[in-house]
């Protein structure tokens, strides 16, 4: 349904017209104003808008969703019949997954429609195999913060993997999230098929013992090239609660079981 068209990876210089959807839903007018921001020559929102355009290799995508119009076309046909829900809501049935300010939309994918989950929760990974979730660089920081450009940590859990239908579990479920960012107004946070994970907006102030006192996980990630893992950071689950270490601090920080891990992760060094 989505996927007949010649795929284009890039969307720099494609030119669609958004004139026509001014009585469209308010998360298909979130990435339409990301997109003209982002053609107008805002980096971040260029940088925002590729992670939800393109996201095979990302994390959980749609098969043949991969440029601007396909997927504005998608969330325009999907969302007018979903469900909303605020942050307030989100929370009483997702803890931790519900952001203050935000606007939550839960959708079913229309059957034919090829829609992939490319994370597992840390709450569905055995004790045992928690030494396996690694922690890196993200290859996209966070875009949208209300600061300079961050580096943003990314959660990965599994083997290195190339795309088939095989190696992903399929869902029928989409979520799009919309929020305020600044004089922009509200803005297309995200969308994804898959279940809602756990959002964590200061995880980069988290603070660590270390040798020379304590440091923050924006320090470490800071210091590292694209794509890096964290050296020394693991999780761990102890008395009931998951817990992000590092170099076996005694300060350990705690992590909601809905964060997300990412299971179809490629080695990168660069962006």
């Amino acid at each position: 349904m989505y996927g007949n068209n010649t795929p284009t990876s890039s969307n720099q210089n494609m030119t669609t017209d958004t004139s026509n959807f001014s009585n469209h839903h308010p998360a298909v007018l979130g990435l339409i104003k990301v997109y003209e921001e982002a053609l107008s020559g805002d980096t971040k929102m260029k940088t925002h808008l590729e992670g939800m355009v393109n996201r095979v290799e990302r994390g959980s995508f749609i098969e043949g969703i991969d440029n601007i119009e396909k997927t504005i076309g998608f969330l325009k046909d999907v969302l007018p019949t979903a469900v909303t829900y605020n942050a307030n809501e989100i929370n009483e049935q997702w803890p931790g997954c519900g952001m203050d300010g935000c606007t939550y939309y839960k959708a079913i994918i229309p059957e034919g429609v090829k829609a992939y989950i490319g994370i597992t929760r840390i709450a569905d990974i055995s004790t045992q195999n928690l030494t396996e979730v690694k922690i890196r660089r993200s290859q996209h920081d966070i875009t949208l913060a209300d600061k300079t450009t961050a580096a943003a940590p990314e959660f990965l859990y599994g083997a290195s993997v190339e795309y088939t239908e095989k190696e992903y579990d399929s869902t029928n479920e989409m979520w799009a999230i919309v929020g305020p960012h600044g004089n922009y107004g509200d803005v297309l946070y995200t969308w994804y098929p898959g279940p809602l994970t756990t959002v964590y907006r200061d995880i980069r102030d988290i603070k660590f013992d270390s040798s020379n006192g304590p440091i923050t996980l924006g320090y470490l990630l800071d210091n590292l090239d694209y794509g890096q893992v964290v050296e020394g950071l693991t999780v761990t689950f102890h008395e009931g609660h998951y817990y992000l270490n590092y170099n076996e601090s005694s300060i350990a920080a705690p992590l909601l079981p809905g964060v997300a891990a990412k299971t179809n992760w490629k080695h990168y060094t660069s962006r």
